[in-house]
């Protein structure tokens, strides 16, 4: 049977904020109850995560924010419940019961490893096994890399930890192998290392990690290490969801075994996203995003407590417009993926507030219409990595130049970055119009100005038919007209180079696309005529 620890309960109503349960807390061991609006235990929160929002400067909000939802079993049902905590009532009282020690099933992943790794890969990680079990050092496969071989695919990036200084580890396996391993990077404030390794067909990066402990000093910023080397098991409660916080021994004597502390090889059977802590999105919001993400790629779903927590979070307001770099990383990536529902949830569930809550959500296109365009013009786009861009677009188009310059200063957009934005704006504010172009050639003057992204976007955003049929044409083929008449051409015809060149090449490509000219014979014959005049 699992090991508890198991706390007397005292109940506060939900609407008190966290300085006033802290106080009605006081001294004693004990967690605090949370009761529903019909009086019902419903949450419970330690006062452990009630100091830290203090810390934080959130006393004033309600404790609603940091309780976690938990469910009631009979003393009788304890052995048959596969929760982290719950609560108790044996006929008398309630009390909160937390695994301390969690029992997980034996699993050995050593088949999935041999299959699915790549060899060189496999080469790599052989070195980092040996030379740790020399000096006597766990080292692990640790999170997505994990993962993935549960799914039964190679990963993209391949993590390992040491249960000691990952500096010092990489610093042996240099002098070890020589020239089979370079240091690429090592970054000192956490202990990491990026190895480059010369074992196989191709060279293989290994991010190496020491095992450690992070705190934030306040929420949103980049967490500070300690406790260096810790043990495993301290070092997996600091990520973000039990499916990433999974670890595979890499030593000899357990090679291939397994190791969930959070129960996440069970969560990923159900196909759940859990985080870890109560205060998990209070620390790093980003990770709002980033269980969106992994909801989308994995087709998973957020765990009652979990959705419960992210909830809350939002509905505070506490990181209302906070884009910031990490915010910008984790909207990038899940919006990549070019999936509509990823965009509907975004703004549905209110995670757009973390970017923006100027955005006027009630006006904007189902993701469905994002996703067709982008799938009709993306082989025009300038960048398939800008298609989180046009989504951000769509959703900056209601924005004033200014917001959007704010907005891109606080996620620190690049130049191209915002002028998709702004180009994005521009063109919706010009729908009426470009409705009214009359010629073909107005229509690409027009549009030449802008990159492909922003008209992409701005195509979603057309409500005017006419609009929307000029941008598609110059999408599908204005853009590609070109002429076979050079300055070579004029230069032949005895004319001095000079700025009339550029006039009179425009001048046949607007008779081009206007159809006035089709072949190299009617350019030339229009050339002639050109002079002639002149």
């Amino acid at each position: 049977m699992d090991k508890f620890i198991i706390k007397d309960i005292l109940s506060v109503d939900s609407n008190l904020s966290i300085k006033e349960c802290r106080v009605i807390a006081g001294n004693h061991d004990v967690a605090l109850g949370v009761l529903d609006e019909n009086r019902e235990l419903y949450s419970f929160v330690l006062c452990d995560s009630l100091d830290k929002m203090i810390a934080f400067g959130f006393e004033n909000k309600p404790v609603s924010l940091i309780a976690l939802p938990s469910k009631i079993y009979s003393i009788e049902a304890v052995e048959n419940s596969s929760e982290h905590s719950f609560f108790v009532y044996d006929g008398e009282e309630y009390k909160l019961f937390i695994r301390s020690v969690i029992s997980t099933p034996y699993i050995n992943l050593l088949h999935r490893y041999e299959q699915i790794l790549p060899s060189s890969v496999k080469n790599a990680l052989s070195l980092c096994s040996k030379a740790a079990d020399e000096i006597n050092m766990p080292v692990y496969l640790i999170g997505g890399v994990v993962r993935d071989l549960i799914m039964g695919k190679a990963s993209v990036d391949t993590d390992i930890s040491v249960e000691e200084n990952a500096v010092e580890f990489a610093s042996f396996m240099k002098k070890k192998y020589g020239e089979l391993v370079d240091i690429k990077e090592i970054h000192e404030d956490f202990k990491t290392v990026k190895m480059i390794f010369h074992t196989g067909a191709e060279d293989v990066q290994i991010d190496i990690a020491s095992t450690r402990e992070e705190t934030y000093s306040y929420p949103s910023a980049l967490p500070s290490v300690k406790n260096i080397g810790c043990s495993l098991e301290a070092d997996v409660i600091r990520r973000d969801f039990s499916i990433n916080a999974m670890a595979v021994s890499l030593n000899k004597p357990t090679f291939g075994d397994l190791i969930d502390y959070l129960g996440g090889y069970e969560d990923m059977k159900n196909h759940c996203l859990k985080i870890l802590h109560p205060l998990s999105f209070i620390d790093d919001p980003s990770r709002i995003l980033r269980g969106l993400k992994f909801s989308a790629r994995f087709d998973y779903a957020n765990d009652e407590r979990t959705e419960y927590l992210e909830r809350e979070c939002l509905e505070s307001g506490i990181f209302d417009n906070l884009a910031t770099d990490r915010i910008k990383l984790e909207l990038r990536q899940a919006l990549n993926l070019n999936m509509a529902d990823v965009y509907d949830r975004f703004l549905s569930e209110g995670i757009y507030r973390l970017v923006s809550t100027d955005f006027d959500v009630s006006n904007l296109p189902e993701g469905k219409v994002i996703f067709e365009n982008i799938e009709k013009y993306g082989a025009y786009l300038e960048d398939r990595e800008h298609i989180w861009l046009i989504y951000l677009g769509v959703m900056c188009a209601s924005l004033e130049k200014e917001q959007i310059l704010e907005l891109s200063k606080k996620m620190n957009l690049s130049g191209v970055e915002l002028k998709v934005l702004l180009y994005t704006n521009s063109i919706v504010k010009h729908e009426e119009e470009i409705s009214k172009f009359e010629t073909m050639f107005e229509v690409y003057e027009f549009f030449e100005c802008y990159f492909n992204e922003s008209v992409a976007a701005a195509v979603s955003l057309f409500k005017n038919n006419r609009a929307r049929e000029f941008a598609d044409v110059y999408l599908n083929k204005l853009q590609f007209i070109t002429i076979n008449t050079t300055g070579r051409d004029l230069i032949a015809r005895n004319m001095t180079p000079s700025p009339l060149f550029g006039e009179i090449l425009r001048d046949i490509l607007k008779e081009k696309i206007n159809g006035n000219i089709k072949t190299p014979e009617e350019e030339s014959i229009f050339v002639d005529k050109v002079l002639g005049k002149r």
